[in-house]
This record gives structure tokens, sequence and C-alpha cells, in this order.
């Protein structure tokens, strides 16, 4: 066998083996889940304090604070900010911002100073049981 059909006859059997050992260790973790995440409803939101300002280095970049006091861990997608001259800059986040209870976490969103920003809003979500209002950790306790 010359080194190229070695080399690749390792590379298909290493693939072939990682792909069975991924594919079986992932499949102890898959079950079945009553959890389903959903956008956080207006009274939730109104338990999420967002800040939003800008650094004095960073005239042109609006910095946002997202602190959740809600019972379980939220994660938001992005912030949509709309400007004064009509145009609309939005960030989306990938992946999300994940904020634990009584946490806080940042983002930004460049290309908007104190005199072009008109308003902004921030879109979050939680994990929720079929049967339940309130959001939970998907990674605690699956009983």
């Amino acid at each position: 066998m010359n080194l190229t059909k070695q080399f690749l006859y390792v590379l298909i059997l290493g693939s072939t083996i990682f792909s069975n050992h991924f594919g079986f260790a992932f499949s102890l973790f898959q079950g079945k889940s009553d959890l389903t995440e959903v956008e956080l409803t207006s009274a939730e939101m109104a338990q999420v304090e967002i800040m939003a300002g800008w650094a004095p280095e960073a005239s042109e970049t609006l910095i946002f604070s997202i602190k959740n006091k809600l019972v379980g861990p939220i994660s938001c997608a992005g912030a949509t900010v709309h400007l004064k001259n009509g145009k609309t800059v939005n960030r989306g986040l990938s992946p999300k911002l994940y904020v634990p209870t009584n946490m806080a976490k940042q983002f930004s969103v460049g290309g908007v100073s104190k005199e072009t920003l008109k308003d902004y809003s921030v879109t979050c979500s939680c994990s929720k049981k079929s049967d339940s209002k309130i959001c939970v950790n998907p990674l605690a306790d699956k009983k």
C-alpha cells in the first residue's frame, strides 16, 4: 500500500469509529422532554432588567446589560435598535446570550451613538414545562 492509500484508510477508519462512538454517546443524552422554549411574556420581561449605554471610549457602540431576576435562566436572541433617521439595526446573538438567575450578562451593538438612537428592544426566551408557566433550567435535574 502506498502512503496515500494508508492515510485514507486510517482517515476513513478513524472517522467511522469516531462517528459511531459519538452517535452512541449522543443517544445517551437524548430523550423525550416536556420543555419548550417560549418568548418571555411582558410580565416576565418586567422582571428582566435591561440597561443600555455607551463606554466613554466607544461612543459608537451601544452596550446592553441584561440582568435576570426570574426564577429560571433566560436566553436572549438579540436586539433591534431603531435610529432617528428611520433605519433599523438588528443584532442577532449566535449562540444566544444565556443569563442565569440573578446574574447579568452584556453584549453590544456597533454603529449606534447617543445622537442617532431612537429606541431599542431585546428579545429573550426561557424554557417551560408544558404544564407550567414558570421558567425552568433545561439543564437541571431531568426527572
